[in-house]
């Protein structure tokens, strides 16, 4: 059989550290992650998109995002200050810059009392006040500043400021792009992106995290096995451990099972390939978020528009 026609299954991915934090998956300049074991492990992420197109993201992921895998997952921990950023759309990033924008989930998987995270600003702000503030340093009393709880996670759109304080550990998926602004530093490249217009942070807390254009994050409880079965437009499914351990199960070239586990902190990804697979609990209550790439309208086209 040719090894391009033989059946993907659930791959496992080694981290890549970097300061502050991981990367867990990712197909950037930044990192590109590499498969931990199977046939294919040793291949990163970037050759297995190259070599297996919508065999890995699925047909509406590799129409829009051709052959870079749609999304990234990484953690980093806060500890202090971390710094305000903002992040440009698909429309500003192609335009300008031809990449994808950043639209972008944070979860927090860790946080010490008085842990904040600023999202968007609590009043409205001219462009000179912006710059006025965040000349002075005095551009984080002017935002929305949301004590957060571990379980906790914050939707940021892109032209969305955000940044946080305290010490804190923080899950982010996000669309998959290097382009982000400081505030302190690339402000006036990043001023005609940001959304000066008061907003209400976008905070949930377990079930579904986020339903965006860019991504669907739903954070489950294993109390028993899911099955889950393909049909047509299916995207890849991401699972991270966040509790408890797991394992996706489907079935191999030649009919036999085929099992992959993973434990807290690390991610598995299902190519949109896998016709049927079960999700396991190892210990009953075992938690995950599962992130997928949710049907785009006609009208959402990208990289064949």
């Amino acid at each position: 059989m040719n090894i391009e026609e033989r059946k993907l299954y659930p791959l496992k991915f080694i981290p890549e550290p970097f300061e502050g934090g991981r990367h867990l998956l990712s197909d950037l300049r930044a990192a590109d992650s590499v498969a931990a074991a199977g046939w294919l492990g040793g291949n990163t992420l970037s050759e297995l998109m190259e070599t297996y197109l919508e065999r890995m993201s699925g047909p509406v992921g590799f129409e829009y995002y051709g052959t870079q895998f749609p999304v990234s997952v990484r953690e980093f921990a806060v500890a202090g200050e971390y710094p305000l950023v903002v992040n440009p759309d698909d429309t500003v990033a192609l335009e300008r810059y031809d990449a994808f924008g950043r639209a972008a989930l944070w979860y927090v998987a860790e946080a010490e009392e008085n842990a904040v995270i600023y999202c968007g600003f609590k009043e409205q702000l001219s462009g000179g006040q912006l710059f006025e503030r965040a000349a002075e340093g005095s551009l984080r009393e002017a935002m929305n500043a949301v004590k957060v709880v571990p379980g906790d996670a914050l939707v940021i759109a892109p032209g969305t400021v955000h940044g946080a304080s305290g010490h804190l550990k923080i899950i982010e998926i996000a669309e998959a792009s290097d382009l982000f602004f400081l505030m302190d530093e690339d402000i006036a490249e990043a001023l005609d992106i940001i959304n000066l217009e008061p907003s209400e942070p976008e905070i949930h807390h377990g079930g579904v995290l986020a339903d965006r254009p860019e991504f669907k994050v739903t954070e489950r409880v294993l109390d028993a096995p899911l099955r889950y079965l393909s049909d047509e437009g299916r995207s890849f499914q991401l699972y991270l451990c966040l509790s408890g351990g797991a394992a996706a199960e489907c079935r191999g070239d030649g009919g036999e099972a085929v099992t992959v586990r993973f434990a807290p902190g690390e991610i598995l990804l299902v190519p949109a390939d896998v016709e049927a697979f079960d999700l396991i609990p190892q210990q009953q209550g075992a938690r995950v978020l599962e992130i997928e790439l949710p049907p785009r309208s006609e009208s959402d086209s990208y990289i064949n528009g």
